[in-house]
C-alpha cells in the first residue's frame, strides 16, 4: 500500500514492520507512542525529505523532516494498520491471559460465536418480545430517584454556569445506570459472606486470601511430618452455564439476614495502586462513624489516603431480590441484530457471577 520511495530503504521497512508487530502484540490498556516507531527510522534514507539531496542541514530543517515522517507514520498506523486489523480480525481477552489480546480471523470468530450462542441456554426473541422483557425487567428494579434540589444546588456550586446543565445530566444518568445497583448488591452479598463464612464453603476471595488460607495449612502439614504436598489445578466445565437460576435466588434469599442495608462508599489512594473505590455494607441499624470504618480499612490499605465520599445508599432486601431476579432471569443479549434471552445459567460478565458461583458451590 505504500510506495517504495515513502520509506526509502529496506532498513526503514524492517523497522516499521517491527513497530507494527510491537503495536499488535501490546496488552489491552497499553499505549503506543509514535516516537517509538520513529526511533528506528533513518531519515537520511528518504530522498523526499531532502529535496536537494543535501544531508548536512540545519537543526530546524532536520526537525521539520522528523515532523513530516511522524505524520507519515501516524497515517500508516491510524489509516492503514488499524482499519485493516478491524476489517480482518476480532480482538478479545480471555481469562487465562488476563490483559493480553487474542486475535481471531473474522470468519473463525463468527463460527465460534454461533457455536457458543446457538446452544440450549439462549432463545431468540423478536423485537417486540425483547422490548417486553426489558420493560418487565425494569419494573422489577428500583426506580432511581431523580436528582434532588439539594444535589442540583451542590452541583451548581462547583461548576461554571455553562457546565451546570451537563453536570446535572451526568448525575441523573449515572444514577440510572443498572451497574450502580449491581454494585450495591455486590457490597451487600460481600458483607453477608464475610459475616457468614460458611456460606462460601472452601472458596477464597482472591490471591491474597489464597495465601492467608494456604500458609496455615502448609505449616500444619509440615509440622505433622506428612509427606510433600501435591497441588492439582482443575477447571469446572461450564460452571456458570450449568447453575440453576431459581436455586441461586433461593441461596441468596437464605443468605440475606437483614431487612435493610446501608452502603457507604470510600475512596483510597496509594502510590502503588492509585485511586480505587471501596464499598462497605452494613445493616441500616448499625451506623459506624468514618474513623471507625477507616481503622478497619487501614488494616489492608497502607501508605495511602482514605477519603469519605459521603455517599450513603439504602437497599432493602426485597429490592435486592427483585434486582437479582431481573438480572438473572431476564438477561437479553443483543448480537448480530438478534435479541437472545438467556434461559440457563448466569451471565458470564456480571460483577456478581463469581460471588454467586462461589456461594452455590459452598451451598
Amino acid at each position: 500500500l505504500l510506495p517504495p520511495q515513502a520509506l526509502g530503504s529496506r532498513h526503514n521497512e524492517a523497522s516499521l514492520s517491527r513497530s507494527i508487530r510491537t503495536f499488535l502484540s501490546m496488552r489491552k490498556f497499553e499505549k503506543f507512542a509514535i516516537r517509538r516507531a520513529l526511533k528506528g527510522i533513518r531519515l537520511s534514507h528518504c530522498p523526499w525529505l531532502y529535496p536537494g539531496g543535501e544531508r548536512r542541514v540545519s537543526s530546524e530543517f532536520h526537525l521539520a523532516a522528523r515532523r513530516k515522517m511522524s505524520l507519515l507514520l501516524i497515517f500508516v498506523f491510524q489509516d492503514l494498520v488499524v482499519p485493516l486489523v478491524r476489517a480482518c480480525f476480532y480482538a478479545t481477552e480471555n481469562e487465562a491471559t488476563k490483559q493480553r489480546l487474542t486475535w481471531y480471523r473474522k470468519p473463525v470468530w463468527a463460527r465460534v460465536r454461533v457455536c457458543c450462542v446457538l446452544g440450549s441456554q439462549y432463545v431468540e426473541l423478536t423485537a417486540a418480545e425483547a422490548a417486553a422483557a426489558k420493560t418487565y425487567s425494569q419494573q422489577l428494579q428500583r426506580r432511581p430517584p431523580a436528582p434532588t434540589e439539594r444535589k442540583r444546588k451542590r452541583c451548581e456550586a462547583y461548576t461554571e454556569p455553562w457546565e451546570t446543565k451537563v453536570c446535572v445530566e451526568k448525575v441523573s444518568q449515572r444514577a440510572q445506570e443498572r451497574k450502580l445497583w449491581l454494585r450495591d448488591a455486590l457490597a451487600v452479598l460481600s458483607h453477608e459472606t464475610r459475616k457468614q463464612p460458611e456460606v462460601m464453603g472452601s472458596s477464597v476471595r482472591g490471591q491474597t486470601h489464597i495465601l492467608q488460607v494456604l500458609l496455615p495449612m502448609v505449616r500444619g502439614w509440615k509440622a505433622a511430618g506428612k509427606p510433600p504436598m501435591n497441588v492439582a489445578s482443575v477447571d469446572i466445565h461450564k460452571s456458570y452455564d450449568t447453575l440453576k437460576v431459581k436455586k441461586v435466588l433461593e441461596v441468596v434469599d437464605q443468605t440475606l439476614s437483614e431487612p435493610d442495608y446501608l452502603i457507604k462508599r470510600f475512596a483510597a489512594w496509594t502510590p502503588r495502586r492509585g485511586l480505587r473505590f471501596i464499598q462497605k455494607a452494613r445493616p441500616s441499624s448499625e451506623y459506624h462513624p468514618f474513623m471507625q470504618e477507616a481503622e478497619a480499612i487501614a488494616a489492608t490499605t497502607r501508605n495511602g489516603v482514605l477519603m469519605d465520599l459521603v455517599e450513603y445508599n439504602y437497599a432493602k432486601r426485597a429490592d435486592l431480590m427483585n434486582l437479582l431476579s431481573s438480572h438473572l432471569e431476564y438477561n437479553v443479549v443483543h448480537m448480530s441484530n438478534k435479541h437472545l434471552l438467556q434461559t440457563g445459567g448466569i451471565p458470564q460478565g456480571s460483577v456478581l457471577s463469581s460471588l454467586l458461583c462461589c456461594m452455590m458451590y459452598g451451598h
